[in-house]
């Protein structure tokens, strides 16, 4: 279950979306005095915003798993973002990708 889509862009696809009268939104943790966009339930970020776990988004998109040619962040790195969350929602997400990847599916 989700309530929400999160995108890491490019700094250009970023901006562009600013312009375009997304919601910005002011980060109130770690990232005090930046912004991350809002539409819907849509959120776009420059980057994983995690403790010990920060890819930008070329770094995702160099080990993204293409699905009918979109780019998603693999397992392996949202295993580590979700770990590095530490929340309960996040680790059992983390449960739930093992579980998927452990039944040969992947």
């Amino acid at each position: 279950m989700t309530n929400d889509i999160d995108i890491v862009v490019t700094p250009k696809l970023f901006e562009k979306s600013k312009n375009e009268h997304w919601e910005q939104i002011p980060w109130t943790y770690e990232k005090i005095g930046q912004v991350y966009l809002k539409k819907d339930n849509i959120e776009l970020y420059l980057d994983v915003n995690c403790k010990d776990f920060n890819p930008t988004f070329s770094e995702l998109r160099g080990q993204a798993d293409i699905i009918k040619d979109i780019p998603f962040a693999s397992l392996d790195d949202t295993i580590k973002f979700k770990k590095a969350y530490n929340k309960p929602k996040h680790l059992k997400d983390v449960e739930m990708i093992l579980e998927y990847i452990k039944s040969g599916l992947k």
